[in-house]
């Protein structure tokens, strides 16, 4: 018994090979709104507050060591001083719910967010349509006048 032309003989049976899966040669895109943007967004926040929660007290005292002179601890001179000190005492007010102290945790993700929208507003495109509101139609081209040749 001759083998098929389009098969695969295994065990004296002929099976037959299957059509290769149509592939779309684009890469998938990615739409606002996505899956993706969660993860994005929550990367952009876990940034902004290690930098509120590190880097803005070590800011802070740069600045105001330069400005009003070294920082100490209340008027206990014997607390410590430096840049660590300011640092306890930071996360100190951070646990006992000081409003101030996330203000200043939370400051540099509130100015990213607030650098966006303003992105957004100034460079957007009011032509697109945005989620949940319909495109706008174009107009309709005048078909009967043909193609339109340059002049010279």
């Amino acid at each position: 018994m001759p083998a098929p032309a389009a098969g695969i003989r295994i065990d004296s049976r002929a099976m037959a090979v299957p059509p290769p899966a149509a592939q779309d040669p684009s890469p998938p895109t990615h739409e606002p709104g996505a899956g993706g943007s969660v993860g994005r967004e929550l990367l952009i926040l876990g940034i902004a507050l290690a930098c509120g929660l590190l880097l803005m007290p070590f800011l802070i005292w740069l600045v105001g060591n330069r400005v009003l002179g070294p920082y100490t601890h209340g008027q206990d001179a014997t607390a410590g001083t430096g840049p660590l000190r300011l640092l306890a005492d930071y996360f100190t007010g951070l646990v006992h719910g000081s409003v101030i102290f996330w203000c200043v945790a939370a400051g540099p993700y509130v100015l990213v967010t607030l650098a966006r929208l303003l992105y957004r507003y100034l460079f957007s495109n009011p032509g697109a349509a945005t989620p949940g509101t319909p495109a706008r139609p174009k107009p309709a081209r005048n078909l009967e006048r043909g193609r339109i040749e340059p002049h010279l």
